[in-house]
């Protein structure tokens, strides 16, 4: 039979794991499921800087990372050393450089054309927030024409097109008669099977389907708005949330498309290179400038407060059990309203 001593280590034990279980995690990129939404009812600081709710902070060099957070452990990575490529990422392909003479290393057909944001998923829908450079109208076309159609009889002769393109001529030259003319200078450098160019989207799409789905998944779909550019949408509550360079932000409904508010300034003038993140009915917007604001979550722009952490900062904050961690270009704070009497 156990004594008294044995039984009380044992429930400490059983308290200690049940209160790791029961603690927050943000395992990621934007925490669970990338959403960027805490799910704890526990309170965060509206007004924080490096002499208010501030528990600790840690000097770690140089860094851009946002920090995640695992069972109580803080996660965050720094720039140090010398990571021996140059990493360039550009139209459908990430590649790797020799910086000392140029060569490619290695290469990912992994991207695609202009997207810098990141989509989000909820319930089956896939938000997504997309301002992208393209062909649009076909400019590419009529400038091959003008620049290398040296006869200027409206086509392309395999003659005319630089050596380096003549693959790419050879698979635009359907009917093999060693001229680009029609319908061949449309897809001459586009796959005729992604013909989007630039513009701005912000979307609603369901998921699953089978086949082409844009007809029959597509939910909502805005054109020419004002999609955030760098920073991922943030949807919390009935509410899709996104803020681009300068400080503009816009507001929808996720349901129906319906504006909230567009293209209105949240006092912090400036690049966003952080995506926002939302808890306690709270949401937090990183500026690089090291400003944070901090909204009501909600149909309403009611700006709560602009805080300054001291520091560049291009990272998304993490959020776990009332404590809000943001990585500055330097340091990494850790901000809480714990310790307030």
């Amino acid at each position: 039979m156990k004594n008294n001593s044995q039984i009380w280590g044992l429930l400490a034990t059983f308290l200690a794991l049940v209160s790791v279980a029961q603690a927050e995690d943000w395992p990621q990129f934007r925490g669970d499921n990338a959403s960027g939404v805490s799910a704890s009812i526990k309170s965060l600081p509206t007004d924080f800087s490096q002499t208010e709710n501030l528990v600790w902070s840690m000097r770690l060099g140089e860094g851009i990372g946002s920090p995640i957070v695992v069972h109580g452990k803080v996660f965050c990575t720094s720039m140090i050393g010398e990571r021996t490529d140059l990493v360039v990422a550009g139209s459908g392909k990430l590649k790797g450089y020799d910086p000392v003479t140029g060569r490619e290393i290695w290469h990912a057909s992994t991207l695609m054309r202009t997207v810098m944001t990141s989509p989000v998923v909820r319930d089956g829908l896939i938000f997504s927030s997309v301002q992208s450079y393209g062909d649009d109208s076909r400019t590419l076309k009529f400038a091959l024409l003008e620049w290398l159609d040296t006869n200027q009889d409206g086509s392309l002769a395999r003659e005319e097109v630089p050596k380096e393109f003549w693959d790419r001529f050879d698979q635009s030259d359907k009917d093999k008669n060693k001229v680009i003319a029609g319908t061949e200078l449309d897809t001459a450098f586009q796959s005729a099977d992604n013909m989007i160019g630039g513009g701005t989207t912000i979307q609603a799409v369901r998921g699953g389907g089978v086949g082409d789905v844009t007809s029959t998944h597509v939910v909502w779909n805005l054109h020419n708005r004002s999609p955030s550019n760098l920073t991922s949408p943030l949807v919390v509550g009935d509410q899709l949330f996104v803020v681009k360079k300068g400080g503009i932000s816009s507001s929808f409904d996720i349901a129906t498309g319906a504006a909230h508010w567009e293209l209105v300034r949240i006092k912090n003038i400036g690049d966003y290179y952080g995506s926002p993140v939302a808890g306690d009915g709270k949401i937090f917007v990183p500026g690089e400038n090291g400003f944070i604001v901090v909204l009501e979550q909600g149909p309403r722009l009611n700006i709560l407060a602009k805080n300054d952490i001291g520091e560049s900062c291009l990272s998304c904050p993490a959020i776990s059990d009332g404590r809000l961690f943001i990585r500055g270009r330097e340091t990494l704070f850790c901000f809480s309203e714990e310790n307030k009497r």
